[in-house]
């Protein structure tokens, strides 16, 4: 069901231009001498913070997590009907990023917010969803 009033052409991948350099051939050359398949295609939404007074510190939010078949567009409806989602739309993964340590109140924040410390690899949880970990075998082209 689409939003009321939400309009955005920098949703459809038709209007994105990606200019062609050396590292796309350098790429397109990898994955002719490896034979590299595409497999799932995860998309997400970003919230990206970084901190002021601790610059080595960076805060990321990522919800929206969508699961895609290799090749398959992502288009607006895809988007608004979340057919592809592999999380509820109320959760969000946080990630903190820190090159010294993590600082005190991220700390307290997560323990304040009761937050569960845990992998969440994206890739593995679209696979999942597309079910395509049954299919992934060395034959798989």
């Amino acid at each position: 069901m689409p939003l009321p009033g939400f309009s955005c052409d920098c949703l459809e991948p038709g209007n994105w231009n990606f200019p062609e350099s050396k590292e796309n051939s350098v790429l397109e050359t990898l994955k002719e001498r490896y034979l590299l398949r595409k497999s799932a295609q995860v998309w997400y939404l970003r919230e990206a913070y970084y901190s002021i007074i601790e610059p080595d510190v960076r805060v990321t939010f990522d919800s929206s997590v969508t699961a895609l078949y290799p090749g398959e567009d992502l288009t607006r409806t895809a988007v608004v009907e979340q057919r592809g989602s592999v999380m509820p739309d109320s959760y969000m993964i946080l990630e903190v990023k820190a090159t010294e340590r993590i600082p005190a109140w991220v700390s307290k924040g997560v323990m304040a917010g009761e937050l569960v410390q845990k992998p969440v690899p994206k890739y593995v949880l679209a696979m999942d969803k597309l079910r395509m970990s049954e299919f992934i075998t060395g034959a798989y082209l």
